[in-house]
């Protein structure tokens, strides 16, 4: 352990201690107006505190000094305020490479919240709009006062500063949950399932309409947090997830109760601020995981009986709650409850490496294609997947990874590699040999298997196309919806799309189309209204497309994660507890 995070450990031991005798380090005898510290004082007492603590008398001394100063400063900042009107604020800022600074600004709590906003972006020489300033648990309104937004004199808020962007004066650089946001609304109101809301049995769930925004919205930011926590973005993450908080807030409490996302939620923000090492500064941190733990038990039974009669493995649930114990483990150490950590932190190892493969798993997948340093961080589902496709390739539909690779690299085309290997059953060779002398074959086959997925064919119907070119448009863009409308509102554009409708429809022998066969073709063609509506459509798609980006379409995506981090603050923890 480092010297600063051995003190910082020491620290809270001789804190605890302090409040558990009720020892007052800014009262006499340890502190005397108009002398200032009693050193004598200070050093009898942190002899004492080191023996009974087990820890160096000058780290014990140096802790005891640090509190002093906080209450001293504490008791100024008091009069100060109450003299001026100038509030001290306290500023935790995490930085990139996993520190943090602390900062004091003076500000009056009249003053808005841009103006707080600035003041601390001066101290740390970036752009006020590139800081993002949290307190409880919100986002700072940059516009609203500071004290109707319950910020008081001696308050400690974090600041995360974003990404820097060559455009510092585009306030939008910085607006990523705001434009998250409209796109999500813009979804929302369109109503085309973009988003659907089930409870864990799969029914359906019928709310009042503001409700249903906010909940709506709710999932939507807690999907762009998940993203951000993916790619270890965790200061764009929070910022999402801190803004699903939010809504969820306005949902009742027996609608929190039927779906499991709030619970995942609070564990996505508390795994959020143990990443920025800022747990301590996560209000109601104990609850929020509490809430995680009776909602695990509810929806997974206990010891995950319900998940493996769903699922007939637990893999990932279990990683869930390895996450959600070590989670309560460091909340529970920053409280100074040493030994209640430490059975958990123990319990959190155990179930960590029961998480971990073997070596011949491993090296099973890896024949497979993966790399061996992510094989060995997949956990027990993923594994049981991935062996029993090994086991199942003789039934002509699962192709080998690798050689789809290898064959791709020879410069044929992917999808004419799938097929080449499923009819080969996975042999390069035979594959080969298809793809150079039975190109046309393999094409048709393509072409004969393709088959429209008839939930975008309607959504493409109820849009005015007609029903044999939206065929045509999915078969090009391979049944990818937005791509395919796309393509039909520029064939629009450009008149190919009516050209293209007219071939299709019936007409006389006559080369002049008859009347009716005009008809048919105008009544295919889109009115103003229909305008206005492909157009509402496109603007619908355009924002799915920007807020669908790095969000999974995969269900369960969000429990497969690896676990370095956990294995890493395991040991980081188990060091602070001399374990």
């Amino acid at each position: 352990m480092s010297g600063i995070l051995r003190i910082d450990n020491v620290l809270m031991q001789v804190k605890g201690k302090l409040q558990e005798n009720r020892v007052k380090l800014w009262l006499s005898p340890y502190y005397e107006d108009g002398i200032g510290a009693v050193d004598d004082e200070i050093e009898r007492l942190s002899i004492s505190m080191a023996q009974e603590l087990n820890v160096p008398v000058d780290y014990c001394k140096a802790a005891l000094s640090e509190l002093q100063n906080n209450a001293l400063d504490k008791l100024r900042a008091q009069a100060e305020f109450a003299e001026t009107g100038l509030a001290t604020i306290k500023v935790r800022a995490p930085n990139q490479v996993g520190g943090t600074r602390l900062i004091t600004i003076n500000v009056k709590l009249t003053e808005i919240g841009s103006t707080l906003q600035e003041l601390v972006a001066k101290e740390l020489g970036t752009c006020p709009l590139s800081v993002k300033l949290i307190s409880a648990g919100k986002v700072i309104n940059s516009h609203q006062v500071l004290s109707e937004q319950n910020i008081k004199n001696n308050q400690q808020i974090m600041a995360l500063t974003l990404k820097s962007s060559e455009n510092l004066a585009e306030d939008a650089a910085y607006n990523k949950v705001q434009k998250a946001r409209e796109d999500a609304q813009l979804l929302i109101n369109q109503n085309e399932k973009f988003m659907d809301m089930e409870d864990q049995k799969g029914n359906a769930i019928h709310l009042p309409p503001e409700e249903k925004n906010s909940l709506m919205m709710a999932l939507a930011m807690h999907e762009k947090g998940r993203a951000e926590l993916k790619k270890k973005n965790y200061t764009d993450a929070l910022l999402f997830l801190l803004d699903a908080d939010n809504e969820f807030s306005h949902c009742n409490s027996k609608l929190l109760e039927t779906v499991d996302n709030y619970a995942l939620l609070n564990l996505d923000i508390a795994w959020c601020y143990l990443c920025l090492k800022s747990v301590m500064q996560l209000p109601a941190a104990e609850r929020r995981l509490q809430i995680c733990e009776s909602k695990f038990k509810e929806s997974y039974g206990e010891n995950l009986d319900r998940v493996m009669f769903l699922k007939g493995c637990t893999g990932n649930e279990k990683a869930l709650i390895m996450r959600l114990h070590l989670l309560q483990a460091i909340v529970l150490y920053h409280q100074n409850r040493r030994y209640e950590s430490q059975s958990l932190l123990l319990l959190a190892e155990s179930e960590l490496n029961q998480l971990k493969i073997s070596d011949e798993s491993v090296n099973a997948i890896v024949e497979m294609g993966k790399s061996s340093r992510r094989a060995a961080r997949k956990r027990s589902r993923k594994e049981q997947t991935l062996l029993q496709q090994v086991s199942e390739s003789k039934d002509k539909t699962w192709v080998n990874p690798r050689s789809l690779a290898d064959l791709v690299d020879m410069g044929f085309p992917s999808e004419l590699c799938v097929v080449a290997l499923q009819l080969s059953n996975n042999k390069v060779d035979d594959a080969i040999d298809m793809l150079r002398n039975n190109h046309t074959a393999l094409e048709q086959k393509v072409v004969d298997d393709f088959i429209p997925n008839s939930s975008i064919v309607d959504q493409m119907t109820k849009m005015g196309f007609h029903p044999d070119i939206i065929q045509m448009s999915l078969r090009k863009a391979k049944n990818n919806l937005i791509e395919a409308v796309e393509m039909l509102l520029s064939m629009q554009s450009d008149g190919t799309y009516a050209n293209l409708l007219s071939s299709i429809l019936p007409s006389s022998s006559s080369t002049t189309p008859s009347t009716s066969a005009l008809s048919a073709i105008t009544s295919m063609l889109p009115t103003s209204s229909q305008d206005q509506k492909l157009q509402d459509h496109a603007n619908a798609m355009k924002a799915f497309k920007r807020f669908s980006d790095g969000v999974s379409s995969t269900d369960d995506d969000y429990l497969d994660f690896a676990l370095d981090m956990e294995e890493n603050f395991i040991a980081e923890y188990k060091s602070f507890l001399s374990l």
